[in-house]
């Protein structure tokens, strides 16, 4: 990388080739053709493979004495050069070249460029190892349903899709991953209505076609039709108590910035699916009809690593961050405690 400074006059005070030319050139706001002469040949010279490094030049130019910033391509060794120009203290104008170029074996990749192998390999495998996991029985699956959203408007589509990025990144971040899956999508990729975006269309925007996990294109009851089913919505009247190995633990996948009760319940009945609701009645209470995904997710990851619903639902970071903390109301000291301490203003 080759860098090339030129320190300039606004008004060619420096320039003794300064003509009249060039005065009706700055007054224009041009430059003077000295300025660009200078400019154009100082930067053939810095682009040559057989240049130094650094050189210095001085020359006149009227460009305002404001920084500004552009990107040029370059041919042969030089694939990029970047110029900027900033204001110095003497009245003038400092120009910087930095040349991006291939090394001796070939093109060089630039750090911006280069993919995280290392850890991309270590999501993957533990990715892999949860959903091996998962089909040999051995632990649970949580399942969002996108198809219970599908008719959802773009807000709230994208409400949603913000929020399963957010379970995403929280879950490959454990030290032990669940396995996630995700189902529905043939009628989550069906805009609820025309010109409308659906939510297949705003996972898009985060990339999700490169997460690892589960896709189904039914809804779940067809999905995991092999296996025990729980649809986990808050107008059960029964409670969770466990998390058991082979059992696929639903999650509607749904944004209710208008309530919409007994949506989830109503299509479990129909078809079949056992419900449950978190037991948070002990340890919480919540002014709003249903937890965000974000944090039902956070708290079954924490009850399946530590076994304790009231640790798990104290330390949901979603708890006490918006929009949920201004539902919640803890009814334990803990919780309280909890929600006193440092958070971040926002996860969903």
């Amino acid at each position: 990388m080759f860098f090339y400074t030129c320190n300039t006059d606004p008004y060619g005070r420096n320039d003794p080739s300064s003509s009249d030319d060039d005065d009706g050139a700055r007054a224009f706001g041009r430059g003077s053709a000295s300025a660009r002469r200078s400019t154009t040949a100082s930067t053939t010279t810095a682009t040559s493979a057989a240049s130094s490094t650094t050189a210095a030049a001085s020359s006149a130019t009227t460009i305002p004495a404001v920084a500004a910033t552009t990107t040029a391509a370059a041919t042969d060794l030089v694939r990029g050069a970047t110029i900027t120009l900033e204001p110095t203290a003497a009245d003038g104008l400092s120009l910087r070249i930095e040349l991006v170029c291939d090394g001796p074996d070939g093109p060089r990749e630039a750090p911006a460029e280069r993919a995280p192998r290392k850890r991309v390999a270590a999501v993957e495998a533990a990715a892999a190892a949860a959903a091996a996991d998962a089909a040999a029985g051995r632990v649970c699956t949580i399942c969002f349903d996108l198809g219970l959203g599908a008719d959802m408007g773009d807000t709230e589509a994208k409400a949603l899709a913000n929020q399963l990025a957010l379970v995403y990144g929280y879950n490959k971040r454990l030290s032990r991953p669940l396995a996630l899956a995700f189902s529905g999508l043939d009628a989550a990729s069906t805009p609820g209505a025309p010109g409308q975006l659906s939510v297949c269309g705003a996972l898009a925007g985060w990339g999700w076609e490169r997460w690892q996990l589960r896709r189904e294109a039914g809804p779940p009851w067809e999905a995991f039709a092999q296996q025990p089913l729980v649809y986990l919505t808050a107008d059960s009247p029964h409670v969770l108590t466990e998390l058991k190995p082979g059992v696929a633990y639903i999650i509607g996948g749904m944004v209710d910035h208008t309530p919409k009760p007994g949506v989830s319940l109503g299509v479990a009945e129909a078809h079949g699916v056992a419900t449950c609701r978190l037991p948070l009645d002990e340890h919480v209470t919540v002014r709003k009809p249903a937890l965000t995904c974000l944090a039902c997710f956070q708290i079954l990851a924490g009850f399946e690593r530590c076994g304790d619903w009231g640790r798990a639902v104290r330390e949901a970071p979603a708890m006490h961050c918006a929009p949920m903390r201004k539902y919640v109301q803890w009814k334990t000291e803990e919780g309280r405690a909890a929600q006193q301490a440092p958070r971040p203003l926002r996860l969903a």
